[in-house]
């Protein structure tokens, strides 16, 4: 089929991702297709990981982001049929993967990746996105002027979306309203913009470009795998596979229990990683940046400190709506988009996080206590319990919040309350050990987790991180140990009569007794956290005055929380990042 996007408006769309990809550019192109991508070398730099790549046999042009931690075990088997890798890439061993088994081959592989390939035999394209969803894909249709057919858009930010000449960015009220409630810039692939979405975790998409139409067959990869029960050897595993890299290696240390588990794993194989953390600068006695200055010091590990202000804060907000086109999710994004200019400048471009611990071995006491009394009581909507407990905007409160044009529009509850319905059961269908009703249920609730919570941290981790050109790994968000994590009992990981340092991350806390001190094991729970609530009032200045406030929001609703941001936190935060985010396109 023909394609209307010249080689030079190809380049420009490929180049609005030089910020992930600040070491190297490539361009491929065949009657209908293009592949452009930014490379981050991490693994065989310069010309042997030239992307993109082709496959041996010239069937296979391949666009990968990410990276594979099972790469020795499938060059074995490639080299038994044939088909061995012709160099140290990981990028060579997927092409080649694609090669000897074609896209089902992409279930064989442990690791994290976004993958656009394009098969010259059959004309089909091949989009798959990694199970647990660390690494992003965007897409769209585009309508060429003139007619034809639609053609795919494809990327790892909407930005590079939005330099196609045929697509201009618009406002998904539903999309936008979801993230009101959820500050997800996603939400079950649904995004703030009309007509761009996510390809959900683990999907594959097979597309036939031979038909104008686009018709394509999508499947899931399986995120079950055959695991042992032993904690500790699971994530000591993972964590030396994420350590494979051929440029330098940190550690985010935030001095609680997730991130000191990999730090000190790491020290078990006397490897001395530098280590990086932030904190608010005000909260020196007894938070992050003093724990994991102590941890560091005690382990002889070379640690460096961000210290996190209001100026730091605010203009952290404003340069991640600007460079990646969406909101920001959590506040405490803006001090990883920090430590990665810290990691990039000293030298790294690899860090190791701790994201994943919470959601896969039950670490949220009180999200986890709410959830075990609505089961107890017979509740008989776990979704929508799920979707109330965490939401930021709740959604009777919606039209209020919204501007009358944009209230009149429908009830955007309905949409999100199926949504998170819709997850629910799917997660309950997936295969599993057989357990008591109370024990699947509480099941069900960790795997709703699993797709909703951690699917959007790990988006925050990525979305941070990748515009100072830094690759995020995490050992705990892992195909193998999300599988052991979830056929473990539920009392290994939660027990709600017990205080939240005892009772949360159950098998975690015993599995690295030995590794993970005292005073650590008993903190309590915190992840870079940030006194924003106090800090949103120059944002809110930022909008004085901007006319499209009164396109999304009451004036009513605008007026209370711009007076008092601290006392509405929770309504201030969206609020403000949906403004600037709008202002971003569409003042």
């Amino acid at each position: 089929m023909p394609c209307s996007v010249s080689e030079r408006q190809a380049i420009k769309m490929r180049d609005a991702l030089a910020h992930r990809g600040p070491d190297g550019a490539g361009v491929w192109s065949a009657p209908g297709v293009f592949l452009g991508q930014r490379r981050l070398e991490v693994i065989a730099p310069g010309e042997p990981g030239h992307q993109p790549m082709l496959s041996r046999d010239g069937r296979w042009a391949l666009v990968y982001n990410g990276e594979l931690y099972n790469d020795a075990e499938l060059r074995t088997e490639l080299a038994r049929t044939g088909h061995e890798p012709d160099c140290e890439s990981d990028t060579a061993t997927v092409c080649q993967v694609l090669s000897a088994w074609g896209p089902r081959g992409l279930e064989r592989c442990r690791g994290m990746f976004a993958i656009a390939a394009f098969d010259t035999q059959e004309q089909r394209l091949v989009l798959a996105r990694d199970p647990l969803g660390i690494k992003p894909l965007y897409y769209a249709l585009a309508q060429p002027p003139g007619g034809g057919g639609p053609e795919l858009v494809v990327a790892s930010e909407v930005t590079a979306i939005f330099e196609h000449p045929a697509i201009s960015p618009q406002i998904d009220p539903i999309g936008l309203a979801a993230y009101l409630t959820t500050i997800r810039v996603s939400t079950e692939g649904r995004t703030l913009f009309d007509g761009v979405s996510m390809l959900m975790p683990g999907r594959v998409e097979e597309l036939d470009l031979r038909n104008a139409e686009l018709s394509s067959e999508s499947w899931d990869l399986p995120i079950e795998a055959d695991t042992g029960t032993d904690v500790r050897a699971c994530l000591e595993d993972s964590v030396v596979r994420h350590l494979r890299s051929d440029v330098p290696v940190c550690v985010l240390l935030s001095g609680g229990l997730d991130s000191t588990i990999i730090a000190g794993l790491t020290q078990e194989h006397r490897i001395r990683l530098p280590t990086f953390g932030a904190g608010d600068q005000s909260n020196a006695a007894d938070g992050d940046l003093a724990h994991a200055r102590e941890l560091a010091a005690q382990w002889g590990l070379p640690h460096h400190a961000i210290r996190m202000s209001q100026t730091r804060f605010t203009r952290g907000v404003r340069t991640l709506i600007e460079r990646t086109g969406q909101p920001v999710s959590t506040p405490n994004e803006t001090a990883i988009h920090a430590l990665g200019c810290a990691i990039r400048a000293g030298g790294c471009k690899v860090a190791l996080t701790g994201e994943g611990a919470d959601e896969l071995f039950g670490g949220y006491h009180a999200p986890l206590t709410r959830a075990a009394a609505y089961i107890e009581s017979d509740g008989n909507d776990p979704a929508i319990d799920f979707l109330v407990g965490h939401a930021w905007v709740p959604p009777p409160a919606m039209p209020k919040l919204l501007s009358p044009k944009l209230a009149r529009l429908g009830d955007f509850s309905q949409w999100l309350a199926d949504a998170y319905r819709h997850a629910y059961e799917q997660e309950l269908g997936r295969p599993g050990p057989s357990v008591s009703p109370a024990d699947e249920a509480m099941r069900g609730h960790m795997r709703l987790v699993r797709r909703i919570n951690l699917t959007g941290l790990l988006q925050r981790v990525d979305s941070a991180l990748s515009q100072s050109g830094v690759e995020g790994r995490t050992p705990f968000a892992d195909r193998i140990v999300a599988s052991l994590a979830d056929r473990l009992p539920m009392d290994r990981k939660f027990d709600g009569s017990l205080p939240p340092h005892e009772g949360t991350k159950i098998a975690l806390r015993d599995s690295f007794d030995g590794i993970v001190p005292d005073k650590i094991r008993a903190r309590p729970k915190a992840s870079f956290p940030l006194p924003f609530q106090d800090w949103l009032a120059p944002l809110f200045a930022d909008l004085d005055g901007e006319p499209l406030i009164d396109e999304l929001f009451s004036r009513e609703a605008w007026e209370l929380v711009r007076s008092a941001p601290h006392q509405h936190w929770s309504l201030a935060w969206p609020m403000i990042n949906v403004g600037l985010w709008a202002r971003r396109w569409f003042a």
